[in-house]
């Protein structure tokens, strides 16, 4: 595969990014967020990307 990471190989896997301000909280607005956390999401676990 064209050099995907192992988290975009997974098959039904979705990427989902959350928007936060103190890295513990879902707490931001995307426009005014410090930093994203983006996980892989599968039907059996989630990973931080």
């Amino acid at each position: 595969m064209d050099n995907l990471s192992n988290q975009e190989s997974i098959k039904g896997a979705i990427n989902v990014a959350f928007a936060t301000n103190d890295n513990k909280n879902i707490d931001a607005h995307f426009g005014s967020a410090k930093q994203f956390h983006i996980y892989t999401i599968t039907r059996h676990s989630a990973e931080l990307f």
